[in-house]
């Protein structure tokens, strides 16, 4: 169970670990340790972390590097996969955004969307962050509350 502050606001820490400390809690699976943290999600080599609770996209991308990772990056057809398949019903921000003076996609690390993968396109002049959810990348404004992805090395 997570704990809360008097005011109700709960920390990094208290996200991200059910006992408040990400750096001895450790998932497992049959094959041992996997070097995620406890609610993280291993798949080759990366922990996810999918959240519950809903944040705009910048303060997401904030409660990722406190937590040393960023905004999920999809670099494959097979991670794609991973994460429509653990998203649900639900959306979760995702590390693409519109950037720049050209307004084009970009993943927080600057790199193009690769459109052999999935494409994109702008819904509205507002929706500028995307989405991932079960069957689709969508776009949403940056600024309404939504649940996330983060991602690290394992």
């Amino acid at each position: 169970m997570l704990n809360s502050t008097a005011e109700g606001n709960r920390t990094v820490s208290q996200i991200f670990s059910t006992d408040g400390s990400t750096e001895n809690s450790w998932s497992s699976t049959s094959g041992g340790r996997t070097d995620c943290p406890i609610r993280w999600t291993f798949q080759r080599g990366k922990c996810y972390f999918f959240s519950v609770q809903e944040k705009t996209w910048n303060a997401s991308q904030r409660a990722c590097s406190e937590a040393n990772s960023n905004l999920v990056i999809i670099n494959s057809k097979e991670e794609l996969e991973f994460l429509h398949n653990n998203t649900k019903a639900e959306d979760y921000f995702i590390g693409l955004s519109v950037r720049g003076t050209e307004g084009g996609w970009k993943w927080i690390d600057n790199t193009e969307v690769n459109t052999d993968i999935f494409m994109i396109g702008l819904n509205s002049d507002t929706s500028n962050c995307a989405v991932i959810g079960l069957t689709v990348v969508g776009t949403i404004s940056c600024s309404v509350s939504n649940r996330w992805i983060c991602e690290k090395k394992a």
